[in-house]
């Protein structure tokens, strides 16, 4: 029994010595030293910069101190009874325009400086917010409906803004009329059957650099394209090519008065004869065409309210068809029939026909006639013509 004993205080005694092993104040009997396992810097990032943290091991009290406030450290001092300690540096965000430098020096009494850490800090990126347009998600704003005129952009910043717009085309203007409202302006009538782009940028100059917003510019094309209907657009001509569908394809969204309504094609493809019409209708049943139809022939006629007429016709053969490159439709005072409007026709410049003496269904309040491309009947598979423009000049 006392030799059991004897044993367990024995063991004890072991026990103490071994704790007193990672005690700071029992090392007396060795070299001091202190051992930290941090890199010689470390970079962080002006916003959300994050921790650093690294060990140090000792066996003599030791300290840290920090050349800048925005960096400060837990602990600072060791702990009386610990050999081994977690040390956290925490910076705080950098927020000016120029990065920044700490220096976090650890030393001891017995030592002096053990180790010095660099923490670089970068800068703070310089933000702007700027939202611009009725699509600001996608930065594009929608002018007008093909047709000219004005429309006012809401323009939010928080600086001030400049409108950069040196390779604009002549069909648009822009400018800033204040902090918020820029105007653009649409000076012509979309002639093509597809939307037409431009491109600017808003710029906003800052403390060290310049920021720039690209938008772009979409006129609509002023132009409705039927259900059914294969239309395809060159991007690099805005040419389009219309395959022949039986029925409507397309017409216009605006209305033809008195005028001139001037169609240039690029090609042409017709293989066969199903009336292809060139047709112009007013709200009041008012109507003229063109169209192609059996054997060969164009005719050409006013009809509803304009009184109707007997067609104009002439016989083409298949490859003077395809060959035609420009249509032109006008709409006049009739010279020798006061009150009285004429219609005339030109193809590819030359005069096609005239028709006099017509119902002047304008000055009575009619808003006009739309423009409509149709087939009347099943066009040949893989027939078209290609538009290059669609020009309407208003008398």
């Amino acid at each position: 029994m006392k030799r059991i004993y004897t044993y367990i205080l024995l063991t004890l005694g072991l026990l103490v010595i071994s704790c007193q092993d990672d005690l700071i104040d029992s090392q007396h009997d060795f070299p001091a030293t202190v051992d930290v396992d941090a890199q010689e810097e470390y970079a962080v990032n002006a916003e959300v910069p994050g921790r650093i943290v690294f060990n140090i091991r000792a066996n003599t009290p030791w300290s840290i101190a920090t050349d800048s406030d925005w960096c400060s450290t837990t602990p600072s001092t060791s702990a009386e009874s610990s050999l081994v300690s977690e040390v956290t540096v925490y910076p705080q965000d950098n927020q000016t325009f120029q990065s920044r430098t700490a220096t976090i020096t650890i030393s001891s009494e017995e030592l002096g400086v053990v180790k010095t850490i660099r923490v670089v800090q970068a800068k703070m990126k310089e933000k702007v917010s700027l939202t611009i347009g009725n699509d600001p998600k996608n930065n594009k704003i929608v002018a007008g409906d093909g047709m000219p005129g004005d429309t006012i952009v809401d323009i939010s910043a928080d600086k001030v803004w400049t409108l950069s717009a040196s390779d604009i085309p002549d069909w648009l203007h822009m400018e800033k009329l204040n902090e918020t409202s820029l105007k653009v302006s649409i000076k012509e009538t979309n002639t093509s059957l597809a939307e037409r782009q431009a491109y600017a940028k808003i710029e906003i100059q800052g403390v060290e650099q310049k920021f720039e917003f690209p938008f772009k510019v979409v006129q609509p094309s002023p132009f409705i394209v039927a259900d059914g209907a294969r239309l395809t657009t060159d991007v690099l001509t805005g040419y389009t090519k219309v395959e022949f569908t039986k029925g409507e394809m397309f017409r216009s969204a605006y209305t033809m008065k008195k005028g001139r309504m001037i169609i240039e094609l690029d090609d042409m493809k017709m293989s066969s004869i199903y009336n292809l019409g060139f047709n112009f209708t007013a709200t009041s049943s008012a109507n003229f065409k063109l169209h192609m139809e059996a054997g060969n022939t164009y005719w050409f006629r006013c009809a509803g309210g304009f009184s109707w007429v007997a067609p104009i016709k002439k016989t083409f053969t298949m490859e003077e068809v395809n060959a035609i490159r420009k249509l032109e439709f006008a709409v006049a005072d009739d010279p020798d029939s006061p009150g009285k409007v004429m219609v005339s026709i030109y193809i590819d410049g030359e005069h096609f026909g005239t028709q006099k003496g017509r119902t002047d269904i304008f000055s009575a309040g009619d808003p006009g006639c739309h423009f409509i491309f149709e087939a009347g009947s099943e066009p040949t598979s893989g027939d078209y013509c290609i538009f290059k423009s669609i020009k309407y000049v208003n008398n």
